[in-house]
């Protein structure tokens, strides 16, 4: 028995047939194993990729219609595509289910909703609102772990 240090180091055991077979290889990484001898199996893991909502330290994000209009921009299809390659399967709730259906963000619903709600574009771009305390600029901050498919995702987000 020995350890591989790394995601590279193990890709490079597989393909010099030092190991035959290995699992949990990131989705752009797979693409640098060699096929002649071998096959690539996938299967549904439980892993979840999501923009989760922290309420109590936003304001901004304790609003429904501000979400509702994240959700519709969020570029699902692109990430699952692009940054997942194709290795993953969507969902719209925090307990996945086989029926979602992939759509393409809606840019024009979504400025719609916020425009309702009372939000207007600023002079620099941002939407904003006026509230109790003044005009609130809709912007936030998205933190993550340092994988390079969430830092792909976050990027795509900003």
């Amino acid at each position: 028995m020995f350890f591989i240090k790394n995601e590279d180091s193990l890709i490079k055991a597989l393909n010099e047939n030092e190991i035959n077979s290995a699992h949990t290889l990131s989705p752009e990484k797979v693409q640098e194993v060699s096929l002649k001898d071998k096959k690539i199996n996938s299967a549904s893991f439980s892993r979840i990729f999501a923009l989760y909502f922290n309420k109590n330290k936003s304001e901004i994000l304790n609003d429904l219609n501000v979400r509702k209009a994240i959700e519709l921009i969020s570029p699902k299809k692109e990430i699952i595509e692009n940054i997942l390659m194709g290795y993953a399967k969507p969902t719209n709730s925090p307990i996945p289910k086989n029926d979602s259906e992939l759509k393409d963000p809606d840019l024009g619903q979504a400025k719609e909703i916020l425009e309702k709600d009372g939000w207007q574009i600023g002079e620099n771009g941002f939407y904003k609102k006026e509230t109790k305390s003044g005009f609130t600029e809709l912007k936030f901050s998205i933190s993550t772990a340092n994988v390079d498919e969430l830092v792909k995702v976050t990027e795509l987000l900003a």
